[in-house]
């Protein structure tokens, strides 16, 4: 039996929900992967995120 995750995690980029500021056509992540030349990044959110994403 296969876990939740497995079965619901996007299988490529089109199936990825949102962040289409991102991963939509001609935006820089998705020319970035598409082209293959990827980098080291960092993202940063803002410490209102970061309260609810530790509690």
């Amino acid at each position: 039996m296969n876990p939740l995750a497995n079965k619901i995690r996007p299988k490529n980029l089109d199936e990825v929900i949102g962040q289409k500021h991102l991963l939509g056509e001609g935006k820089i992540l998705q020319d970035m992967i598409s082209s293959g030349h990827l980098m080291n990044m960092i993202f940063l959110w803002t410490s209102r995120y970061r309260k609810n994403y530790c509690s």
